[in-house]
């Protein structure tokens, strides 16, 4: 292996292991039957109109609640094209678990230049064991959820691409396309385009440099791209509609994975190093300025939650995206702790006075969200097992109605006796021969010919293919760590 790419080995370790863990999970939980929001925002929205023939752009771009989920919308459809025009949500999970690997090993690699080189070690264990475990299950079991996936994968890229790039340059342009695709895969994506453009200000205030055409023309995109965000009156209900609402849903968020409260403890140090940041001496090609960056990018997607699910902050489908400040605030400690180590050679050499008082700031940090975790994961574990003992009975009876059309079927099992909460619109969904005509093989065996061989034996051979992703990113991480490169 050329040298060159020997320091990229631990973050393959690294993918190789979550994307293991995310495959074994899906193994023995996932299951065929679309489940809630896939019936209406895959099935009629968008698989239907394709069988029909009528689908067109406007139902591409059509929105979802607030958001535009485009790059979602074409992914799906690509699936279903590859796999012979059969629905199969397990194929969606299993790419799903994909996407979210790659974003999460690019933001390990723009992270890699903050992290101090004695501390990659140990910060490459906690990222793998903080984002390898399923916290955000909801995500990880549910096919339609890609699109949290495309704007971290294309979030990721554009700040990578424009914190490097020159103005107009081929660089330059794949950071603004990435940008685009971040805005078409979420609402949330334009606080991409508006933190890039404060975030290139502030570094041109501090370190020099010329970001005020990029930023002038990311902060008008951000305004065009919130200015087009439909508004949904039937979310009216779960937003912040007063400043009191909106801080006790910030405090939720931010005291997230423990009771809240806690919140000065668990982003105090990011928001240290963000602060001291921009007091450091100017330096511009640092990569703690990427570490800057991502705290930004992370605490406006919190704020957003906080102000437009202020009634439900803390849900799975958001989990994935409180992992990501857990694990910014983890580098920010282990930065702390080996400033601190350093501080006290330089005083047992001789070169420096004793430092204040030291306070195990670190230690206790790490034992709060670990504990936190172990806390809401205990919340995890019963819903795995509520869903071994409903996704079978729930395809028991999708398939019982379309082999009998008995309407009592469906209505006297509610949610999640079956994959719908209102049984009227599934029982529409389920009589529309549009919908049969692609529903995945254990509901319409007469499917399954259609389905492509390269699938089939995917999913049959997922928990094999799990166990040797796991027992390779094990024995990878083993040796990087023992004898091989630093990561």
């Amino acid at each position: 292996m050329p040298v060159s790419l020997r320091p990229l080995l631990p973050y393959l370790a690294f993918a190789l292991l979550v994307l293991g863990g995310k495959w074994l999970l899906i193994a023995h939980y996932g299951s065929l039957t679309p489940m809630h929001d896939e019936w209406d925002g895959i099935g009629y929205r968008l698989y239907r109109l394709q069988v029909e023939g009528r689908l067109g752009w406007g139902d591409i771009f059509a929105s979802f609640n607030e958001h535009r989920i485009v790059t979602s919308h074409l992914y799906e459809l690509l699936l279903l094209t590859l796999n012979g025009n059969v629905w199969n949500p397990m194929l969606q999970m299993v790419l799903n678990a994909i996407l979210h690997v790659g974003a999460l090993t690019l933001l390990l690699l723009g992270l890699r230049d903050a992290c101090p080189a004695r501390v990659r070690g140990v910060f490459l264990v906690f990222a793998t064991v903080l984002l390898g475990v399923p916290l955000a299950v909801e995500n990880t079991l549910v096919g339609f959820q890609s699109q949290f996936y495309f704007l971290m994968l294309f979030s990721f890229g554009a700040a990578r691409a424009l914190t490097r790039a020159g103005a107009f340059s081929r660089l330059w342009w794949l950071g603004m396309a990435c940008c685009l695709l971040a805005t078409l895969s979420m609402a949330s994506g334009a606080l991409t385009l508006l933190v890039l453009a404060v975030f290139l200000l502030l570094r041109q205030w501090r370190v020099g440099g010329e970001a005020r055409l990029t930023a002038a023309l990311l902060a008008g995109l951000a305004l065009v791209s919130i200015a087009l965000t439909p508004t949904v009156h039937t979310f009216d209900d779960v937003r912040a509609h007063s400043p009191l609402e909106f801080g006790i849903a910030l405090i939720r968020v931010f005291s997230w994975p423990v009771v809240p409260g806690f919140l000065l403890i668990i982003y105090l140090p990011l928001l240290r190093f963000m602060l001291a940041q921009l007091r450091r001496p100017p330096q511009r090609e640092d990569g703690s300025w990427f570490l800057f960056l991502m705290g930004l990018w992370v605490l406006g997607q919190l704020l957003a939650i906080c102000y437009s699910r202020a009634a439900m902050p803390i849900t799975s489908r958001y989990v994935d995206l409180f992992t990501l400040g857990l694990l910014l605030n983890g580098l920010c400690v282990f930065r702390h702790e080996q400033e601190r180590s350093d501080a006290a050679a330089r005083v047992a050499a001789g070169e420096a006075a004793l430092p204040a008082a030291w306070l195990p700031f670190a230690q206790i940090w790490m034992v709060v969200v670990l504990g936190g975790l172990i806390w809401y994961g205990n919340h995890v574990i019963p819903f795995l097992g509520q869903k071994l003992v409903f996704s079978p009975v729930a395809e028991a009876n999708v398939r019982a109605y379309l082999q009998t059309h008995d309407y009592d079927i469906l209505l006297n099992n509610p949610y999640p006796f079956i994959p719908y909460a209102e049984p009227g619109f599934l029982r529409q969904l389920l009589d529309d021969p549009a919908i049969v005509s692609v529903l995945p093989p254990n509901l319409v065996p007469a499917n399954a010919p259609r389905e492509a061989a390269l699938v089939v034996g995917l999913l049959v051979h997922l928990r094999a293919l799990a166990i040797l992703l796991l027992a390779a990113g094990g024995g990878l991480l083993g040796v990087c760590l023992a004898k091989g490169p630093k990561p």
